[in-house]
């Protein structure tokens, strides 16, 4: 199929913009992405040639890419999950059968930026994300766009989050995790809505994802977005950068007083009910009792 011919079909069904849910866009971009990385997990099992966890983050980001291009030209969550599970089966088929041709020669520096190329191709040709926002400037003070926007900024979070998780090898584990991280969708949506400290929250969330186990890693990264959450929507009234970073200094020296006196070890790491939690309650009180005064 056509690149021009693919991109007729995905511009047939565009939808208003007006006519959009970017909460449930939200959380169904999590979900789908989670189940097609994890398919692709699952097909790459069986060669060796391409390892997925060593390739997770690129083929993540081609994930990322496709997807958002489609989904900001075509404004319809539906047709760009037909579009991830198409790059789900190019990709992974690719690799497979590749590996069975003797004379199959490497294009790139890899089998995988061949791959990633391949589906490109096959998806959304050589259209990019620069292309699509230029397409979009008629629409650039729409409120809905805007928050459609902010939904790909943390969208891109989330897949940081989803990758830590997929590398898991147990699969019963793998699941539980998923479930946890899926109580950080919420707040974080809430957050990059309202306020920019994407800057922030990418490098707090990382360390966490590469400095401890992933459980203990989503139950610190939910208990400060929560924390984040409840002060935008209770204290931040005056929209001041002054305001925000000075609460968010507050927020870390709480966070490191914490972390340091071992108030984070041995205990349960679910992200579910967290609001009723000891330690959450604790922590909540420390941060907001000067704002408070």
């Amino acid at each position: 199929m056509a690149e021009t011919d693919i991109f007729e079909i995905i511009k047939k069904e565009k939808l208003n913009i007006t006519d959009i849910d970017t909460l449930d866009i939200n959380k169904i971009f999590s979900k789908f992405y989670f189940k097609y990385m994890m398919l692709i997990k699952k097909k790459l099992e069986n060669q060796t040639e391409v390892i997925f966890n060593d390739e997770i983050n690129s083929i993540g980001n081609m994930f990322f890419h496709i997807s958002w291009i489609i989904l900001l030209t075509s404004f319809n969550i539906h047709i760009t999950i037909f579009f991830m599970e198409r790059a789900t089966l190019l990709l992974s088929e690719f690799i497979i059968i590749s590996g069975t041709e003797d004379k199959y020669v490497i294009e790139t520096n890899s089998k995988i930026n061949d791959a990633i190329i391949f589906t490109y191709k096959k998806t959304i040709g050589n259209s990019t994300i620069e292309d699509i926002l230029n397409e979009n400037y008629h629409i650039k003070e729409n409120a809905i766009y805007k928050s459609l926007l902010n939904v790909r900024n943390n969208s891109f979070l989330m897949i940081k989050i989803i990758n830590k998780i997929l590398k898991n090898d147990d699969t019963k584990n793998l699941d539980k995790l998923y479930k946890n991280s899926k109580q950080l969708i919420s707040p974080i949506y809430n957050i990059y809505q309202i306020i920019d400290i994407d800057n922030y929250i990418y490098f707090k969330v990382n360390k966490f994802l590469e400095e401890e186990e992933i459980s203990k890693a989503l139950f610190l990264i939910k208990i400060n977005i929560e924390i984040i959450d409840i002060f935008i929507g209770e204290y931040f009234f005056n929209n001041l950068d002054q305001e925000i970073e000075l609460f968010l200094e507050m927020l870390d020296n709480t966070y490191d007083n914490f972390y340091k006196t071992g108030q984070f070890d041995n205990i349960s790491y679910s992200c579910y009910d967290f609001h009723n939690k000891k330690i959450f309650q604790d922590f909540k009180n420390c941060v907001f009792r000067f704002i408070e005064i």
